[in-house]
Formats: structure tokens, sequence, C-alpha cells
């Protein structure tokens, strides 16, 4: 071999080397599989370069966790093979589950100790532009925690859009503070921890939405009524840029794209923005119509209504100017209500034991209603609960031991998970950014 040949030789295996190692690879050396086989060739002569649109898209319909209504244990369903996991976690007491479906981590109100614990789900999906990487762990408990005096209302939101305005907001009652966790710090090595002191005691309310906190404030004279709502920069949560209008004794507070809204003891109090500022506008309740309890909505781009329950069944809440209105649009005895993420759907499922399927934008039927419960709930022990996610409805019902799957496309019922606790609480976690995009496992 001349010398020539020889640096040519050597060229060409450096070239095959760099073929080899070229593209997104799994963490392991070589970016490819585990072991240095030559990549195969369409012409049986020099090996191809992979093409970057033929990167395999991984999905995952992630994973489902279950509270038990009686105790701390929380049971993990690994969605896509319908696995009920033989680990389990211990949240230290029954806890209220609540996740951002495309998410990573599951947060647990736990009344009973005063604390919000936090686990991961064990999901990491690793995005590389046109392409996902999924990839599973054991789901584990983290050390980020909040605690306080006399744990209260606990909310999770965020726009979809921008994961890193995801906080969950948890409110103690009994020292008037709000403890605000940004979703994204926890995968750094100090959580974004924020307090933000109301001034005094009260059952009061918060959330983070549109770079703002929105807080109550404690009465003015001790055992008073709830009146004000402070609007602060997340930015700077000591100081109040702003007040709102009244809204006496709060009962719920929800946001999207509009803006955010308190249920009051007479009526919808909404604030949304107007310029630099914000713009508050309560609008009453109509005539003999029952305050709402419980306030939903979904961040999604010209979705504006909000939803809420009342004794009478469910109300929906048109903010815009020239239509702002409250009005019921289902009746009868709600147990829990959603709406899915693309603000298709509104859910509800009833004490009769059967799950309904209304429009989310005109509220009108869409389906038979299917019967998911094992019997009519008569008002005993814990109360039923669903969680919308993965193009699906999930119904827990703590007088048995499984969860009930309900396909909200098809608008059938799907596969049971037998979980062996009373399931209370429901919530999924780690489904991924491109699972709703035509993609569907079982």
């Amino acid at each position: 071999m001349t010398f020539w040949d020889r640096r040519i030789f050597l060229a060409l295996a450096v070239l095959l080397v760099g073929f080899h190692e070229a593209g997104c690879g799994d963490g392991s050396p070589g970016g490819g599989g585990s072991e240095a086989s030559p990549l195969p060739s369409r012409d049986g002569g020099m090996p191809d370069v992979p093409d970057e649109d033929e990167h395999e898209d991984e999905t995952t319909m992630g994973r489902l966790f279950v509270a038990s209504a009686s105790g701390g244990m929380v049971k993990v369903v690994d969605l896509d093979e319908g696995r009920v996991r033989a680990d389990a976690l211990d949240f230290g007491g029954p806890a209220r589950l609540l996740a951002w479906d495309k998410g990573r981590h599951v947060y647990g109100a736990v009344a009973s100790t005063n604390r919000v614990v936090v686990a991961d789900s064990g999901v990491e999906i690793e995005s590389h532009g046109d392409h996902h990487h999924v990839h599973f762990h054991p789901p584990r408990l983290l050390g980020a925690r909040l605690e306080g005096m006399g744990l209260g209302h606990v909310v999770l939101y965020g726009n979809p859009a921008r994961p890193e305005s995801f906080y969950l907001t948890a409110f103690f009652n009994g020292s008037g503070e709000a403890h605000i966790l940004q979703a994204r710090s926890l995968s750094a090595s100090s959580p974004n921890l924020i307090r933000v002191s109301t001034g005094g005691p009260h059952r009061g309310f918060g959330i983070v939405a549109l770079g703002h906190v929105f807080v109550t404030r404690p009465p003015s004279v001790a055992g008073g009524e709830v009146r004000g709502i402070t609007i602060r920069s997340i930015s700077m949560p000591a100081e109040v840029r702003e007040m709102s209008k009244e809204c006496i004794n709060p009962k719920s507070v929800a946001a999207n794209f509009h803006g955010v809204a308190f249920a009051c003891q007479e009526g919808i109090l909404c604030n949304h923005r107007h310029g630099s500022h914000f713009h508050s506008e309560l609008e009453a309740y109509p005539s003999g119509m029952p305050a709402v309890e419980e306030l939903k909505s979904v961040h999604l781009d010209g979705f504006e209504y909000f939803y809420g329950q009342n004794e009478r069944g469910i109300v929906r809440f048109d903010p815009r100017d020239g239509r702002r209105e409250i009005r019921q649009i289902f009746m009868g005895q709600v147990l829990d209500f959603g709406i899915d993420a693309k603000a298709q759907f509104l859910v509800v499922l009833t004490s009769d034991g059967k799950v309904h399927r209304r429009s989310a934008s005109s509220g009108d039927p869409m389906g038979e209603p299917i019967m998911v419960l094992s019997s009519a709930w008569s008002g005993d022990g814990a109360k039923p609960s669903i969680v919308i996610a993965a193009k699906r409805v999930f119904v827990a019902d703590p007088r048995t031991t499984k969860v009930i799957e309900v396909e909200l496309e098809r608008w059938r019922r799907g596969r049971e998970f037998d979980v062996g606790i009373s399931p209370a609480s429901v919530a999924v976690a780690g489904v991924a950014p491109n699972f709703e995009e035509g993609h569907d496992n079982p």
C-alpha cells in the first residue's frame, strides 16, 4: 500500500466513524445503539447517512396517579401498557392530586398534615425539534414541599405554550399566606418558592396568571367578610400594584386566556388586562341562581368561557364586554366536572353514576351519557372524581378499587384499572406533547 493509499484509507475510516456518531442519541456513547456495528447500506457499499426525518417520533400517554380515600398511598398506572405498577408512593395522608398532564410532576394537597408534597412522575420527555424521545424512570417523592398553618385552596395554572408559566399556589388560611412554587424550577437544585403575606389569617384564595399574583386580603375586622383582592407582579410579589373590585367571601378562582375570575358570594368577578393595568367587572348572578362553589377553565388562545358548579348543576360565564352573562347550562347533582385541553368538550360526572359530554363552547349535549359508577352516589364518604387527559376521562369511584377509562372522542368505555385501594383523587402526568397530534395508543 502506497503512502497515498494509506492516507485515503484513513480518511475514509474517519468519515465512516463520523457518520456512525451523527444524529440524535439516547445518551449512550456514539449517539446510536449500544454496539458499534456498521450502519446498514442500501446498495451494499458505503453506509448511508440517516436522514433527519427518519428519527422515530416517540410518544406516550404518561402515567395515571391515584390517591387513596383513607390513607396516604398513591398508586401509579403506566397508561401505555395499562399496568398498575407494583411500587407506590406515600403522600402522608389522603391527598387531592394536581398535575399538568404534559408536565413531569404531580402535587398532593394533604389537609391532614397541612402540606403540599411533590412527586416526580418518572416520565422524561426529550424534545429534539422534529421528534421526541421518551425515557421512563420509577416515580418518586421529591424533597420539595409547601407547608404552613391551615392548608386551604390549592391551584396549579399556566399557559401550555409556555411551560415556565406554570405555578402551584397554596393558600394557608391560618397564616393568611400564599405559597407559590414555579413548576419548572423543580428541575433545578433550588426550587423557586415565593411566600406572599396578605396581612392576616382568613379563608383565602390565590393564583398566578398573566404574569401576576392575584390573592385575597383579610377582612378589615376579625371574623368579618373577605372582600378585597390584590394584584401583584410575580417579579415583585411583596408589592401591591392595584386592587380589584370588591368580591365578598370568594369561594373559588380560575384563569384562562381572557383573565382571572373569582366566584364571589354575589356574582363572578373577572379581572382582565387593560393596557398596563387590569380592569375588573363583577357580573351578578341572575335572580334566584345559587352561587357558584367552584370555577374551572383552560388556557387556550381565544377561549374565554369559565364554567362553574352550583347547587343546580353547571353554569357558563362569558366575561366578554357586551356579551357578559352567567347562564345555567346543565341541571343535575354534579360530583365533578372538567374541560379538555383543546376546549372541545365539557365533561360532567353526576350522582346517578353517569358521565356526560357537552360542547365546551355551546354547552349542547354531544352523545348519550355513559354509566361509569358502580351505583348512584348517596352522599356518604369520599366523592367520586374525574380527570381529563390523553384524550380520555378517568373516573375514580372510592366505593370500589377501580378507575374507569372513557375514550373522549369515541365516547365509549375503555379499560378498567384495579388499583387495590379506594380511589378518591386522580391526576395524569407525563403525556407526550405529540400524543394528541394524531397518535393514539391502546
